[in-house]
């Protein structure tokens, strides 16, 4: 082997605590778990600069440049996973690359052995790892002595998350979501009237499920085309629903995606044909699909019922938002007439009446 193939890495050690009474409970569906969690652990690693490099039963090994990188994402992995607990151990050492990727050497063995010390729920860390870690996640770092790993004989200083789980449950509390503009791939006004429309509807069918906190419209809608996880980002998000509007005529079909923002993973994702006067309920379908997706329920109080409305009114009622969002005197009191015409006709519209007010 090549001095080439010798390198520093930070290496992720992560098993399923108490995987054998798992699979004496029901083997297939606990395969099934791993199968779902390696591929959310590759997603993590990707998103933070690593690969899985090595698997083997109910355990994976993931490769880093950096301690930090490698530590925020086993804190990721830690809090994506909901179904079982996970054991980490981390470690930054000295590998040698095998020529199909796998990696061998003392930084794998550690990260391996302290895996083996933690506790369920719990990353262990050398003090490597905690010296070379950005500062914000080495305060986090609590000593937890020195221990004598397996087949080592010297001592090590070994460090593990704040028992509180504070670092761990970053984002405990109700889910952020950010409802992006949808995309349309046809590029003329009346398209994106109409996408920013049913983008908007969708946004307020949100926001008056209990238990999600949506980010207002004015901000989500800034970042139309950019980089999706850049837009979690700056909105602090840690939900994001996004889509496609394509009319046909008198029909509307609408593609949307749930994706949860640190890890990329789709929570939910669905594509509806409807007749574009029945936009309307289906805004409120898709309220109840990101709650049940996001494990909060929807009340029956705050459902809305939602008006059957002709294509020609369903336009007018798309225009008249699109032209108050200008903030020009003379287009609301052109789309205040156009509201006006909307609610004689549809006087159960209480989104039309709310837009008029």
């Amino acid at each position: 082997m090549s001095e080439a193939a010798r390198k520093l890495a930070a290496i992720v050690s992560v098993d399923i605590a108490g995987f054998s009474a798992l699979a004496e409970r029901d083997q297939a569906e606990a395969l099934a778990h791993v199968a779902r969690l390696r591929e959310q652990a590759a997603a993590i690693a990707a998103r933070h600069g690593g690969r899985i490099f090595n698997t083997a039963g109910d355990g994976m090994m993931l490769e880093f440049a950096s301690a930090t990188d490698a530590l925020n994402a086993a804190i990721v992995l830690c809090e994506a996973e909901t179904k079982a607990q996970l054991r980490f151990g981390v470690h930054l050492g000295e590998v040698t690359q095998a020529a199909n990727g796998d990696l061998l050497g003392h930084g794998v063995n550690v990260a391996a052995r302290l895996q083996g010390e933690a506790s369920a729920g719990a990353i262990l860390v050398s003090e490597i790892v905690r010296d070379n870690a950005a500062p914000d996640l080495a305060a986090r770092l609590q000593p937890r002595g020195k221990v004598k790993l397996a087949k080592m004989r010297a001592l090590m200083s070994v460090f593990a998350l704040d028992p509180s789980g504070a670092a761990v449950k970053a984002h405990v509390g109700a889910p952020m979501l950010a409802v992006l503009a949808f995309d349309t791939p046809a590029r003329d006004r009346a398209a994106r009237t109409l996408a920013d429309g049913v983008s908007e509807e969708i946004l307020y069918a949100v926001s008056r499920v209990p238990g999600i906190k949506v980010i207002g419209a004015t901000s989500s809608f800034a970042f139309r085309g950019r980089d999706k996880a850049r837009a979690a980002k700056a909105l602090h998000a840690t939900h994001l629903l996004d889509g496609s509007v394509r009319r046909m005529e008198d029909r509307v079909r609408i593609a949307a995606h749930l994706t949860e923002a640190e890890t990329g993973v789709v929570l939910w994702s669905e594509r509806y044909d409807r007749d574009l006067g029945d936009a309307f309920a289906l805004q409120e379908e898709i309220a109840a699909e990101v709650a049940k997706a996001l494990s909060v329920t929807l009340g029956e109080a705050k459902r809305m019922r939602a008006p059957k409305l002709t294509a020609a009114l369903s336009d007018t009622y798309f225009e008249a938002r699109e032209m108050m969002r200008t903030g020009a005197i003379a287009c609301i009191q052109t789309a205040a007439a156009a509201l006006e015409r909307v609610v004689r006709e549809a006087p159960d519209f209480a989104r039309a009446w709310a837009a008029l007010a």
